[in-house]
């Protein structure tokens, strides 16, 4: 039983979401803290370099994972606080696309995008800049 236990959790472990950039763009790390605000729409610059954001459906694992790690926060939470953003004026959501491969296709399109996938997406043209680990 132990064995199975081991191997389980080690296959978990061993999974990440990927927080991208363009290939181009001047960024090559991101910290937890600077990608926590830009999420959470309390700033809109990494590095000095504006960004706009994506995100994933909020069904997908890679997404779940994001939020609960970076933003410290569950679906719910997440749907609170920007229902209060939004009301008060103080700014909206990144937009949320359909798969890894569309957040691919949009951050590859311009140095000023960031979005996040999971580890298995294919990373044409594209810069990973953090790692989120799966738990």
């Amino acid at each position: 039983m132990t064995l199975i236990t081991s191997v389980f959790f080690s296959t978990l472990s061993q999974a990440e979401v990927l927080v991208i950039v363009n290939g181009n763009s001047a960024l090559t790390t991101v910290k937890y803290k600077e990608l926590r605000k830009l999420y959470l729409g309390k700033s809109d610059r990494i590095g000095g370099q504006q960004l706009e954001t994506a995100n994933l459906p909020d069904k997908s694992d890679a997404k779940v994972e994001f939020d609960q790690f970076v933003l410290n926060k569950n679906a719910e939470e997440i749907q609170s606080y920007w229902t209060k953003r939004v009301f008060s004026g103080k700014g909206h959501p990144g937009g949320t696309l359909l798969d890894d491969d569309a957040v691919v296709q949009w951050v590859s399109k311009s140095t000023g995008r960031i979005g996040y996938v999971s580890d298995d997406a294919r990373l044409k043209g594209i810069k990973v800049v953090a790692t989120v680990p799966l738990y």
